[in-house]
């Protein structure tokens, strides 16, 4: 769902329209009291995924037109685009037939939506039309040891999951079962997601046209908007399947990195340490062996040095092929020194950059949180963001131009206006109680445990430039509509902080925190230079929802 949505907001930017996303859950009379209360304040509204129908219930009651993408339910009417699910089952289907095999599975959730129906019913029919044996049917979302069993037991040779990440689990749960892909079984899913053809070995899935249906769904709305009569649905056909063959791999990136003066960075998704060595061999090692001359032989005879090592992206997460626990991960990254002592291994933060004024005060904590690390034994040496262009980038690239998004400016903000000299900070004022996830760990309703913990409204760290003159302090007011005033004192100075500061401000002009950026506004969310500023014993009025730097100069 989530490239759907990246895709509609592309699709969206074209015309400069302005797009807000919400999670809405249709199950229940608030769901839908929440989806008319947001489409009230929108002049049409775009309805991602499957829609569960109600009492009272429909989308051609809203007070807005709306497109649906997705199963074209509760009600068909020309406002929907949707993708044939039977014909993709078909293809695949008549993938594996071509294939031989003759016993296969089919493996879904526990419950079976529409478009998993279809699928299922695409893949049924066209078994059925060979005259090959009923597939077995499994309602599994999490494969596991388990599900291989049943497969054997059924002489299955081929599995089709209905989306991919069940093909993800049942790939990890083949893998530690010993049963080999695809020599003893074929696996096969849905949706071509961007992960599947990392996959060793890749994975074939039937490709889903996500920016095709995003498009037409929002050229659909545009229409509607016009007042314009619509036909009938929009049924897309998906791409034939995909298999992806991974061109551009170690050395290509590797030679794209010496092209641009990029430091390389490459991070293995922690399979097994068998693997991570070999790979860390392949690039680093000098001595002559079965890795180091295929390297040779790839053109590449001396050893690349790459420095940088990443220990796999959410390990701690069932999802993943190198899942494992905390003391798994450590073990297993202690082993990789003596391949390679050179290497730089530091913790790797990875994660979604968002494009908010909401989500850049986020990221800005996370700069907080890695600051007040710096003191710790093994402290965080480096962040990085998940995409540099696009997909929740710092840098949003469109067929008409660039924007730099709110976490740009973040990224500014720490890495070029704070000191390299972290110093420890400690607030006391004004704080909120939240319920905090609590690990990994779900209860018996499949929800994550919480437990209440105080989050200060005010978030700060402080830093100094290298030659100890400037002082910087950094602090996140994250209360919505009230300013926060606050007084700041350094110990070890001889009197109070200096009454003058240099203030930088980013998201403080903004009335909403979902405010971003657009082509036609690109720098809503951006950095503001305040110049000088005064602060009368010590205190300022931090503004609400927003990030401010202080720049204060020691030398007197």
């Amino acid at each position: 769902m989530a490239d759907i949505m990246l895709a509609l907001d592309h699709a969206a930017t074209t015309l400069d329209w302005e797009t807000q996303f919400h999670l809405v859950r249709t199950g229940n009379p608030s769901g839908w009291e929440m989806l008319r209360a947001v489409a009230k304040s929108c002049a049409g509204a775009v309805v991602v995924g499957h829609v569960e129908p109600g009492d009272g219930t429909s989308l051609r009651r809203l007070p807005v037109p709306v497109v649906h993408v997705g199963a074209g339910e509760p009600e068909e009417h020309p406002a929907v685009v949707r993708v044939d699910n039977r014909y993709a089952g078909a293809q695949v289907a008549e993938h594996l037939l071509a294939l031989g095999h003759r016993r296969t599975a089919i493996v879904g959730p526990r419950r079976w939506t529409i478009p998993f129906a279809e699928r299922r019913e695409g893949l049924l029919t066209t078994f059925a039309a060979a005259g090959v044996s009923p597939p077995l049917v499994l309602s599994q979302p999490d494969p596991d040891a388990g599900t291989i069993v049943r497969l054997w037991v059924a002489g299955a040779t081929a599995a089709v999951c209905v989306y991919d990440r069940l093909a993800l689990y049942l790939l990890r749960a083949a893998r530690e079962a010993g049963v080999r892909v695809p020599d003893d079984l074929s696996v096969a899913g849905f949706d071509d997601m961007d992960w599947s053809g990392f996959l060793a070995p890749a994975l074939t899935t039937v490709h889903i046209p996500r920016h095709q249906m995003a498009a037409m769904a929002i050229d659909r709305l545009q229409a509607f908007i016009r007042g314009e009569p619509l036909e009938a649905p929009l049924i897309i056909r998906p791409n034939p399947l995909s298999e992806e063959d991974n061109r551009f791999g170690t050395d290509e990136f590797l030679a794209w990195c010496a092209a641009t003066g990029a430091e390389p960075y490459l991070n293995n998704n922690c399979r097994s340490v068998e693997e991570a060595v070999r790979w860390l061999e392949y690039t680093n090692h000098a001595g002559d062996t079965h890795y180091t001359r295929l390297r040779a032989a790839n053109g590449h005879p001396e050893p690349y040095g790459v420095r940088y090592w990443g220990l796999g992206n959410e390990v701690y997460g069932a999802w993943q092929m190198g899942h494992r626990t905390a003391e798994q991960y450590a073990a297993a990254a202690r082993e990789l020194p003596a391949t390679d002592p050179s290497s730089a291994r530091p913790l790797r933060v990875n994660r979604w950059s968002p494009r908010t004024a909401a989500d850049a005060l986020f990221y800005a904590g996370v700069f907080h949180a890695l600051q007040r690390l710096s003191g710790h034994s093994v402290p965080v040496s480096m962040a990085n963001t998940v995409n540099l262009i696009n997909a929740n980038a710092p840098i949003v690239a469109r067929p008409a131009g660039v924007v730099k998004s709110a976490t740009y400016y973040v990224w500014d903000l720490y890495q070029n206006h704070t000191g390299p000299i972290a110093l420890p900070v400690t607030v006391e004022g004004p704080s909120v109680l939240r319920p905090v996830r609590w690990g990994p760990l779900l209860d018996a309703e499949g929800q994550f445990y919480t437990r209440p913990n105080s989050a200060p409204y005010l978030d700060t760290a402080a830093s100094l430039s290298a030659d100890r003159r400037t002082l910087y302090i950094t602090a996140i007011n994250r209360h919505r509509s009230a300013s926060v005033e606050a007084r700041l004192v350094v110990d070890g100075l001889a009197s109070n902080v200096p009454a003058h500061a240099r203030a930088l401000e980013l998201g403080a002009d903004v009335e909403c925190v979902l405010a971003s950026n657009s082509l036609s506004v690109p720098d809503r969310v951006a950095t503001r230079d305040k110049g000088a500023v005064e602060l009368p014993d010590g205190t300022y009025r931090f503004p609400p929802h927003s990030i401010t730097l202080l720049s204060f100069n020691l030398s007197g």
